[in-house]
């Protein structure tokens, strides 16, 4: 058993559960597609469909969808970004946000042995509100598809905290 990989799928039994309060009577964005080169257009595609097999996404009929993009990293590879800015804007912030990372670190204390590990896998064990679910989607060339579990760039993520 590797015990580096991401879980699959969505946790059952969580104690916290990520959900996106609106501002009410204020009109979801919903965009264009980004022109995309074919290469950009065939990373996006294998994203998604790690995506999906991951059990992190699924397709979705909402009428709200955000832009993706991708961002080329220091090492030639891409990375895929969702632009929730304008989702940002008229969500409700928590008044009881996610604990910090560092909280978490702080109960580490007497520990010995540490791994640097990718925390970014932490924020898909945190899955979204059901009924929350659809105001997260984005949309490709591929199709519209909605987070299941938390994606860092959402408002009231531990990292907009």
């Amino acid at each position: 058993m590797d015990i580096f990989t991401s879980p699959k799928g969505v946790p059952l039994h969580f104690q916290v559960k990520q959900s996106v309060d609106l501002t009410p009577s204020v009109p979801l964005p919903n965009g264009p597609i980004y022109r995309l080169s074919v290469l950009e257009n065939d990373e996006i595609k294998r994203y998604i469909i790690d995506l999906l097999q991951k059990g992190h996404n699924k397709p979705s009929s909402s009428p709200y969808g955000s832009l993706i993009m991708l961002v080329q990293k220091k090492d030639m590879t891409w990375k895929l970004c969702i632009d929730y800015q304008a989702l940002n804007k008229i969500t409700i912030w928590n008044r009881y946000p996610i604990p910090h990372i560092d909280d978490h670190l702080d109960k580490l204390k007497g520990g010995k042995y540490f791994s640097n590990i990718e925390l970014n896998f932490g924020y898909h064990q945190v899955p979204i509100e059901p009924f929350d679910a659809w105001k997260t989607s984005f949309k490709s060339k591929e199709g519209l598809f909605e987070w299941l579990v938390m994606h860092f760039r959402l408002k009231n993520s531990p990292q907009c905290s």
